[in-house]
């Protein structure tokens, strides 16, 4: 647990790691990872930290948990440092040994506290405070829009991960967090990094930020759905997706004009829906567009067995076993879970909803995709009607990729489908057969579409009036997934 440490005792606590290279390149470099490891790495960054430096120590007491020798320690790092570390409760003494309270985790270019891991075998392991460096947290970082704003809201910070990038390009952010513990760390984080313009609110969800409207909300809320509240992190006392759902309805009355909104959430597949049936009415009369990037769902037996394998898992919590997670998944017939972001769009008018799927996490920043996203399905919402899309200039994106898939028979290779790519961190891709292809390769920005079906149809001996009903729709999901892109006739 994180106590209340000075200003001057934190600046010398930064000065120290920056100096040894406890960073993420110096990390990566060094020891070939800048997270904490998982169980079957632990001997390996053992071995790799065996001899006795300051950063070697650093490692193993603040990146793998170890508990070490005191003397050891003192032939390692400085005593004034390591006194300072004892004195402020950033490393603890039992007889002989010392261990560090908190896990500290580079992140790019900033370092994070965060609980140890020893927290969650704790009888106060429901505060338990996440580390800095989990898929999802990367995943929103990742995602994140990075326009420069007035009023950022980091809903649900933990640590503070999202609230202190958001900082690099807003005037101000306001975090907020149920848990105190998560509020300290993030102070603490914000002051470890030389951040000034970061605000923490304690309370539940909105209820901290009155009547405050912001540019961005960025949300990592603990969304997991399961039969029990275990941990403030990652678990909601509320029934199915209902948490999730509560945030989606609230978030437009917290949003400015044109602000947005990106969640990280989940959602269920019921027995005899379609997975978007419940987002349809999490969307219903919200003022608000809505882009969801959907990951790939899992059964329900998958599911459970994912989240009694995660971080608080395993043999910390026995008491919510296979069995129940499955029953409680019964009983309420569902079929799947899905995961995804929700990205959220303030604006009166015919609002629209559109979903991409994604095969991957995003592992360097695809803010930019994420825009262009929103401003591809702006674009085919625009073009709804036949008559405006005919009339419309399109291009073929430089970013996009072609690949061709060829089938084995016994006279040679043969190919019917063709797989268009945006190139980008989300590789968002379309199955395409070979004479929408040959289409698509008619359309050169210069033509409006209607031209171009025109000399497609002109060119294959198709009659324009039947094809052109068969081609639109083509066209417009095309458009709406950014593989074409508006181009301005007069240029």
């Amino acid at each position: 647990m994180l106590e209340e440490i000075s200003r001057r005792d934190i600046a010398d606590l930064r000065q120290f790691l920056v100096a040894n290279d406890y960073s993420t390149a110096g990390l990566a470099e060094r020891l070939g990872i800048a997270e904490p490891p998982r169980s079957d790495g632990t001997a390996s960054l053992f071995h790799a930290t065996r001899a006795t430096t300051p950063l070697n120590a650093l490692v193993r007491l603040f990146l793998a948990g170890a508990s070490l020798e005191e003397a050891l320690l003192r032939e390692a790092l400085p005593g004034p440092f390591l006194d300072m570390c004892l004195h402020t409760g950033l490393l603890n003494k039992q007889d002989d040994r010392i261990a560090a309270a908190i896990t500290i985790v580079p992140v790019e270019d900033l370092l994070f506290a965060s609980d140890a891991y020893q927290l969650l075998g704790a009888e106060n392991a429901n505060e338990f405070v996440l580390p800095a460096h989990t898929r999802a947290a990367s995943f929103l970082r990742h995602m994140t829009m990075r326009t420069p704003v007035e009023l950022t809201l980091d809903l649900g910070c933990g640590c503070g991960v999202q609230a202190l990038f958001a900082a690099r390009h807003s005037q101000r952010v306001i975090a907020t967090d149920i848990n105190p513990a998560a509020l300290r760390y993030t102070e603490f984080n914000a002051q470890l990094n030389n951040i000034e313009n970061v605000e923490c609110r304690l309370g539940d969800l909105f209820e901290p930020v009155a009547d405050e409207r912001f540019d961005l909300i960025l949300s990592n809320p603990p969304f997991v759905i399961g039969p029990k509240s275990e941990f403030i992190y990652r678990d909601n006392p509320l029934q199915l997706d209902e948490f999730s759902r509560q945030i989606v309805r609230a978030a437009p009355a917290r949003l400015k004009d044109g602000g947005h909104m990106q969640m990280l959430c989940e959602w269920l597949t019921i027995t005899g829906e379609q997975w978007h049936t419940r987002l349809d009415a999490w969307f219903d009369d919200i003022d608000c567009d809505a882009w969801v990037l959907r990951s790939p769902p899992k059964r329900p037996t998958e599911y459970a067995t994912m989240r009694l394998a995660d971080i608080s898992g395993g043999a910390l919590s026995q008491a919510t076993d296979f069995g129940e997670w499955l029953g409680y998944f019964e009983r309420n017939s569902v079929a799947a879970v899905n995961a995804g972001m929700i990205v959220l769009r303030r604006r009166e008018g015919d609002n629209w909803f559109h979903a991409h799927g994604i095969a991957h996490e995003p592992q360097s920043d695809a803010g930019d995709e994420v825009r262009a996203s929103l401003a591809a399905a702006d674009f085919a919402d625009l073009c709804s009607d036949d008559e405006t899309m005919l009339q419309a200039h399109l291009g073929i994106p430089a970013s996009l990729q072609l690949e061709q898939r060829f089938d084995r028979h016994a006279d040679g290779w043969d190919s019917d489908m063709a797989i268009l790519r945006l190139k980008g961190a989300l590789g968002i891709q379309l199955e395409i057969d070979l004479p929408v292809l040959a289409f698509v390769n008619r359309i050169d920005g210069k033509r409006s579409v209607e031209e171009c079906i025109a000399a497609f149809c002109k060119a294959t001996g198709a009659d324009p009036a039947g094809l052109t009903p068969e081609l639109l729709p083509v066209v417009r999901l095309l458009a709406q997934n950014g593989f074409l892109e508006p181009v301005d006739a007069d240029t």
